[in-house]
């Protein structure tokens, strides 16, 4: 038991002979002062999300040790280098009023009014964390609302008073990872124990994690990906009230927009492509034990895929070239039936990474450096010239 007596003294055992030691050196407390001082420093990127016409950022400093979630409009943000940040949930303060020592994990909101939340919240850190619903218009959590314990599990919008959880109720329904291997569909003022399951499966995988993808219309289908180790990935659709497996091969990731094909990222050879080709291909067609594809990029021994995500209409790949990045951007032609791929103009000879994008609108938040330029964002919409924030 990781936070038995008996673990936690020798922890704190280990880290009084590893403190002693680091002491020892007469170099310790200089570094220590200038790792504390780059650590409070206020001159650092402000990560964002994006929520609909709204930006969140959870941000630490000496004043707010545990960090505060805020926002604001996304408007203001790109204009102005200090927007008005308004605080929705200060964790300090939560801590002191309810005499805990909650660290911020992460918060999932549904669409697309992003009114509704799950806010997660770990005790001390840890992996495991308890689940509360959160309303960010009243910037309070939900008097009996959606709430589960501490544990390894999850959960997913599917209405304002429906739920998908991972959630096990005894150990039986834990993998040996210590994930839950069944998902519930909860409804409001039910308990989660009486929740139906809806997918379950033996302890022989690790971990499954359920998914949602909209089309244009808001119609909203529900898809699995089942961990059966850290390397293979079975894909699952719910059709006609059951999961039904997509004919995908175990080392790959489903990337998806279903206004245009759905996109996958290969890790092994597949349908005559290399390890690391990105593919489209119906969504109906992944049902068939046999069924075409249309490749997007294909490496080679001085181009390779780096991250690849989608935004409101398109798919933006990052490739890597000779240790410089570039994105690509591929745009659905209905007309045409296939997709038209276009570079997008970022800085180049450096390091990109997406940072966040958004489902709303076609925007992405990139990070780059390069030996001559520190780290820094660059915004970019689809629609617009791109601008550095």
């Amino acid at each position: 038991e990781v936070l038995s007596e008996k673990s936690l003294n020798w922890a704190k055992e280990e880290n009084k002979l590893t403190e002693s030691q680091l002491k020892s050196d007469p170099r310790y407390q200089q570094s220590f002062e200038e790792a504390l001082k780059i650590l409070s420093s206020k001159d650092k990127i402000t990560s964002i999300s994006f929520y609909g016409d709204m930006v969140y950022n959870f941000w630490k400093d000496t004043k707010n040790p545990r960090g505060v979630l805020r926002r604001a409009k996304f408007v203001d943000y790109r204009a102005q280098k200090k927007p008005n940040w308004e605080t929705v949930l200060d964790i300090d303060k939560l801590n002191v009023t309810e005499n805990k020592k909650w660290v911020y994990k992460s918060m999932k909101c549904l669409k697309p009014e992003y009114t509704h939340c799950m806010l997660k919240l770990s005790p001390g850190g840890s992996d495991a964390a308890v689940i509360r619903e959160f309303n960010t218009k009243e910037k309070a959590f939900v008097k009996n609302g959606f709430s589960l314990p501490v544990a390894k599990s999850g959960v997913l919008w599917l209405d304002k008073d429906t739920l998908l959880a991972r959630y096990a109720i005894d150990k039986s329904e834990y993998s040996d990872s210590g994930y839950p291997l069944v998902v519930r569909k909860w409804k409001r003022g039910m308990k989660i124990e009486k929740a139906p399951v809806i997918f379950s499966t033996d302890k022989s995988s690790m971990a499954i994690w359920p998914y949602v993808i909209e089309d244009k219309n808001k119609k909203k289908f529900i898809f699995l990906s089942e961990s059966v180790d850290f390397y293979n990935v079975k894909h699952w659709m719910l059709q006609n009230g059951e999961f039904k497996q997509l004919n995908l091969p175990l080392k790959g990731d489903l990337l998806g927009n279903l206004d245009h094909p759905l996109s996958f990222e290969t890790r092994s050879e597949w349908k005559g492509t290399k390890k690391g080709t990105l593919v489209s291909f119906k969504l109906e067609d992944a049902l068939k034990k046999d069924f075409k594809i249309k490749t997007l990029f294909v490496p080679t021994l001085s181009k390779a895929l780096g991250s690849i995500d989608i935004t409101k209409d398109y798919v933006i790949a990052q490739i890597k070239e000779n240790v410089r990045d570039y994105a690509l951007l591929y745009s659905w032609d209905k007309n045409k039936s296939t997709f038209k791929t276009t570079q997008l103009d970022l800085p180049k000879d450096g390091s990109l990474s997406i940072t966040s994008r958004s489902e709303d609108h076609n925007a992405i938040l990139y990070s780059y450096e390069s030996h001559l330029t520190p780290d820094s964002q660059v915004y970019t919409e689809i629609s617009e010239k791109n601008g550095e924030i």
